[in-house]
């Protein structure tokens, strides 16, 4: 393909003209000498902002666990959770602890078993 002069129409810029009219920055780096520490010549990269956990916050390690509930039961959890604007989680786990408790079930301190009494 030949490469042909086309004129400008009046009142349009080529682009060396607009690159003409625009503000230039430049920046002169020097590398560091050997041994030089001081900060004109040292190129240090800027700290990052503070970074932000993403996905589920850290807790307490924990055991997956799926169990079936009868509708009426699933109605109150779920009523539960909007009242009290607790998670499903917190509700069960509360509810299985008083559950031990009442019951006497607790984990051994020696061996971390569970132990019930005799």
């Amino acid at each position: 393909m030949n490469a042909q002069h086309r004129p400008v129409p009046t009142g349009t810029s080529t682009l060396a003209q607009v690159a003409a009219q625009q503000p230039t920055l430049t920046a002169k780096l020097t590398r560091p000498k050997i041994g030089d520490t001081s900060e004109a010549t040292t190129m240090e990269k800027p700290s990052p902002p503070p970074s932000r956990r993403r996905g589920r916050p850290k807790g307490p390690q924990r055991v997956p666990l799926t169990v079936r509930i009868l509708p009426e039961t699933d109605k109150l959890l779920t009523a539960a959770v909007e009242k009290l604007e607790d998670n499903p989680q917190t509700i069960v786990e509360e509810a299985l602890l008083a559950y031990f408790r009442r019951n006497k079930i607790q984990l051994d301190p020696a061996n971390g078993e569970p132990s019930s009494p005799a």
